[in-house]
């Protein structure tokens, strides 16, 4: 599965909808208080959601990758002593 695909279509769709929101928010009626509530709230869950995919990408990175040859296996310790 392909998660950096996935996660960067997620988030462009994300962005797309939380800039469709906040130009639609800034021509509202509502006060100017509650326009930078809502504007800091959607922001916020922008930066959540940025997280939650890089961990997302990450763990599945480690699951599929770490029994491979791309990482480095350890060497048992071999001691001459004994």
């Amino acid at each position: 599965m392909d998660t950096v695909l996935i996660g960067g279509f997620a988030f462009l769709v994300s962005g797309a909808a939380v800039w469709l929101v906040l130009s639609r928010l800034q021509s509202s009626e509502i006060s100017d208080r509650n326009k930078r509530l809502l504007t800091y709230f959607l922001l916020g869950l922008l930066v959540v959601m940025v997280i939650v995919v890089m961990q997302w990408h990450a763990e599945n990175f480690k699951q599929n990758y770490q029994s491979s040859h791309l990482l480095p296996v350890q060497q048992p310790v071999i001691s001459l002593l004994g």
